[in-house]
């Protein structure tokens, strides 16, 4: 089983996910939604509004699940 580690820099909280093998080729903003996570989109996942921002340039929109697992995912506004 994989993991992923989110920080939200506004709240200080650290929250680790499980990933499991059929969630690798999700986009992280799906994947966080489903976990309750708040994250900001106005473009419905479209990479336009360009709101869900992490790590200071990546879109979560845009990024795989499993590109980041092990990694460490920031939000500012989290």
């Amino acid at each position: 089983m994989h993991q992923i580690m989110l920080k939200g820099l506004a709240s200080g909280k650290v929250w680790r996910f499980n990933v499991d093998d059929d969630q690798v080729d999700v986009d992280l903003l799906t994947f966080l939604r489903e976990k309750t996570i708040p994250v900001a989109s106005s473009c419905s996942g479209e990479g336009v509004c360009k709101k869900c921002v992490f790590n200071e340039s990546f879109l979560s929109c845009k990024e795989l699940v499993g590109d980041w697992v092990g990694k460490e995912i920031v939000f500012a506004y989290l």
